[in-house]
């Protein structure tokens, strides 16, 4: 049982539940031999200190990453009103938790939802890249780990929501991301429409690529809007322009 699992891991990119659950048993009787092998009756000690950190580590862990729903008397005074209604489910409000994020970082937010619907959907959070407007991130969950055909139609139920931003292979210069929530029919595999709303919160948060380094301008200059930005440079992309082609500018902040 340890061989196949050592052997199914390297052939796939995650370790399955079904291959993991099996090999709980050999492993647990490998571990239980080793211990018994210690000299000087180190197996009830270790056996503490590992119930120990378990428990700590579950404890601390657990609440982070499965959140379960909270009711909330109303939305919070940083969230933003949404009303994106899919029948009788409705997303509420959106409270931004991150403000900058890079690759390899998740962001953050508070879902604010109200009602149910009977198709008891999962709610797909995507990041899109607001220049390029592909996909850079996307987590599929049921909020608050809660069926969504159930819930009280009065109440406004709040959890947090982390959506992973991919690695990227590529640097990318600093750029606004939308958000864009929609609900899916698992049984079906189908979208479920919105009847109010679109489900895309613009300018969510600003992507910071640590790697991106900008080309030189070819002409620099020095101009101090106020005391928040300053204008170091530009390039003017084409030498030569025809009546009524376009001029390309790229402005160095």
């Amino acid at each position: 049982m340890i061989a196949l699992l050592i052997v199914g891991t390297l052939n796939v990119d995650i370790s399955y539940g079904r291959l993991l659950l099996p090999a709980i048993i050999p492993m647990a009787l490998l571990v239980a031999v080793g211990w018994y092998k210690l000299p000087f009756r180190l197996s009830p000690l270790l056996l503490i200190i590992y119930a120990i950190a378990a428990t700590g580590l579950l404890l601390a862990y657990l609440p982070q990453q499965y959140p379960t729903l909270t009711v909330a008397a109303s939305l919070s005074p940083q969230a933003i009103p949404t009303e994106w209604r899919a029948d009788d489910l409705a997303i509420v409000g959106v409270d931004e938790q991150t403000k900058t994020i890079s690759p390899g970082e998740s962001l953050q937010f508070d879902l604010y939802l109200q009602g149910s619907h009977p198709a008891n959907p999962a709610l797909s959070a995507t990041i899109i890249d607001s220049i390029s407007g592909e996909p850079i991130g996307q987590a599929d969950v049921y909020p608050g780990m809660a069926p969504t055909d159930s819930l009280l139609s009065n109440v406004i139920y709040h959890t947090p929501v982390r959506v992973p931003l991919n690695a990227l292979d590529e640097p990318l210069s600093p750029r606004a991301l939308l958000l864009q929530l929609r609900w899916y029919h698992i049984d079906d595999a189908t979208w479920i429409d919105y009847s109010v709303g679109n489900g895309t919160l613009q300018d969510i948060a600003l992507l910071i690529d640590e790697r991106y380094s900008p080309p030189a301008p070819q002409n620099t200059v020095d101009v101090t809007f106020g005391d928040a930005i300053t204008l170091q440079g530009y390039t003017i992309a084409e030498d030569a322009l025809n009546p009524g082609d376009n001029l390309t500018i790229h402005l160095s902040w």
